[in-house]
């Protein structure tokens, strides 16, 4: 069956969604195959129904599914000169969303559901600022606290300050009142922000969590605390952040050394104290 399925998902022509007034919604063909990495998303939810299934004891094994090779990555590395031109561009609620996306590297859903309580502008132990925990996620590695920058906790606090209710409540309310703000709200100011600026190289929301990790590595923290601050469940995923250039791996024996040094004067000084 999930043989059939895929077959005719690679033999359907991709739709271009077209949102018209009052809420109507269209589609309209784009006369093209829908792409491998669709079909994949679409087994990957179909895989994960089925595990759930079978925790629940409504089925007693998972059938094997494998996703379709030929599938590319679409993630990219947001430059910091591209990141100061997007911004400058983007409206305030844009700014401070995709602020917080390339600061702490949460997901866009992870943001869109931070509430006030989750918020504390108060450093914890030598922090400088404060932290967001996340208390949501698909697994327990998603479920962390996140240090804030000076940025980051800047622009919550000005959004505290204006916010109606902000003891406990959404940091990104929906405009009816009701429940968090939609990400189909964020990634439309996210498009047409995009579209005005046709020098720019269009960049997905997701790929501001990957530019954060990626800077992460580049700045030195190694794939253990890639993963805590990413939530990976695998530090095999974390790896790809970290890139041991020659010029860490002599900044890493300098550490060393230093260590070394460091621990063989404490010791000498407590052998003459004794």
């Amino acid at each position: 069956m999930v043989a059939k399925f895929v077959e005719w998902r690679k033999g359907c022509a991709k739709t271009k969604t077209i949102r018209r007034g009052n809420g109507r919604v269209e589609f309209s063909s784009l006369n093209r195959p829908i792409g491998v990495c669709s079909v994949n998303r679409e087994l990957a939810v179909l895989r994960r129904i089925l595990h759930v299934a079978r925790e629940w004891k409504v089925i007693p094994a998972v059938p094997v599914i494998h996703l379709l090779p030929g599938e590319r990555m679409s993630e990219r590395v947001i430059t910091h000169a591209e990141e100061e031109i997007y911004l400058a561009a983007t409206p305030s609620l844009l700014r401070t969303f995709s602020s917080i996306a390339v600061d702490t590297g949460l997901g866009p859903e992870e943001i869109l559901r931070m509430r006030w309580e989750n918020t504390h502008f108060e450093p914890a132990g030598d922090a400088l600022f404060g932290y967001v925990h996340n208390p949501y996620g698909k697994t327990k590695w998603r479920k962390r606290n996140l240090p804030m920058t000076a940025r980051v906790k800047a622009l919550l606090n000005m959004r505290f300050e204006t916010a109606e209710k902000p003891a406990q409540g959404w940091v990104f309310p929906a405009s009816d009142g009701e429940g968090h703000l939609s990400y189909n709200t964020i990634k439309c100011q996210h498009d047409r922000t995009l579209e005005r600026l046709k020098s720019l190289e269009r960049f997905r929301l997701y790929d501001l969590r990957h530019t954060y990790l990626t800077r992460l590595g580049e700045a030195g923290a190694d794939a253990f605390t890639i993963r805590k601050m990413a939530g990976h469940s695998s530090i095999l995923t974390s790896q790809r952040y970290v890139h041991p250039t020659p010029e860490r791996v002599e900044q890493a024996v300098s550490r060393l050394e230093e260590y070394n040094r460091r621990k063989v004067a404490e010791l000498t000084a407590n052998m003459k104290v004794n």
